[in-house]
């Protein structure tokens, strides 16, 4: 989600968004750049033993930092926000490339590494992305036996209870979803 969200604040910042995704690109080939750290510190962690688990670990300092420039006040006034949100896109999706974790296009053509400098990392379209978080719902829905409509019922009658409020009742929808693999 949280590149998805990186790539529709750097589309909606227009050129210069374009002129940050570039810059980043370029460093990110160059092997330069705080984007390239996170994907030399997962690769890292993989030629120690394919240590999955600390490679996979590279991604919580970048997806923080991403959640924070888009969503909090210091954030989305950082001067070089939109250099730094590329950055971490680029660094996110090389480490995703290196575990084989980024979604496949599904917009019927190639990501958007095709006007990108060889050994940019491939940032996963948009279409990709959704169909990747949607498909991980799934999945997850039926893991935990539960389906759409059931946890929209549930999200609902809780809404309704906050709405009257009665917070027990709104809590213990919550746990109860909690204890069937849902969260909210």
């Amino acid at each position: 989600q949280a590149l998805l969200d990186a790539h529709a604040a750097l589309a909606a910042a227009g050129a210069p968004g374009e002129q940050a995704v570039a810059q980043a690109a370029k460093e990110q080939a160059s092997g330069s750049g705080a984007g390239a750290d996170v994907a030399k510190a997962a690769l890292t962690a993989l030629l120690d033993d394919l240590n999955t688990p600390a490679a996979l670990s590279e991604l919580s300092a970048p997806l923080k930092l991403v959640n924070d420039l888009l969503t909090t006040k210091a954030g989305r006034k950082q001067a070089d926000r939109l250099v730094v949100l590329a950055r971490a896109q680029q660094g996110i999706s090389a480490a995703l490339a290196l575990l084989g974790l980024l979604p496949p296009a599904v917009d019927g053509g190639a990501h958007a590494a095709s006007a990108q400098p060889a050994g940019a990392a491939a940032t996963p379209s948009p279409a990709s992305l959704e169909a990747l978080l949607a498909e991980l719902r799934r999945l997850a829905l039926v893991r935990a036996g539960l389906t759409e409509a059931h946890v929209a019922a549930k999200i609902e009658a809780r809404a309704a209870a906050r709405g009257a409020k009665d917070f027990a009742a709104a809590d213990a929808i919550r746990v109860e979803l909690a204890a069937q693999g849902g969260g909210i």
